[in-house]
């Protein structure tokens, strides 16, 4: 059952609008602004992704005990071994996980812009083709 919240727009708010908080307002504005104008290429951006998923697969793997020294684990996700140990295993397997969800967070984010993109018409057969490509 839905509960329903009337608001009574006859009383006055119980906060003021300094001058600091407009300017901090704005600020943060034009800081949106400027980074969403930002065009990264694809190289840009897989350079960005392969930084955070090293980054991410040390610290993760090293809070739950991974003795790899941050250059080990970048020098591991960028060479392949035949042998490796438990240790560069945690790495490797922390890692293939990132790549899937980034990969499954693209589709989605994809399918979100297709559909965004033909203005709601159709979803159902966009979804359906996105889905069924993807498999």
């Amino acid at each position: 059952m839905l509960a329903y919240t009337r608001f009574d727009y006859s009383s006055k708010p119980n906060y003021t609008i300094s001058d600091k908080l407009l300017f901090t307002v704005r600020e943060i504005g034009e800081s949106m602004g400027e980074i969403k104008s930002f065009s990264l290429t694809g190289k840009a951006l897989a350079k960005l992704e392969l930084e955070a998923r090293e980054l991410s697969s040390f610290a993760s793997t090293s809070i739950e005990g991974n003795p790899l020294a941050l250059t080990d684990v970048k020098y591991l996700l960028k060479n392949k071994k035949e042998h490796i140990r438990d240790t560069e295993r945690e790495v490797l397997n922390y890692n293939k996980a990132l790549q899937k969800l980034y990969r499954l967070y693209a589709e989605v984010c994809g399918l979100i812009l297709v559909y965004l993109g033909s203005g709601g018409r159709n979803a159902a057969t966009i979804f359906s083709l996105r889905y069924s490509s993807s498999r």
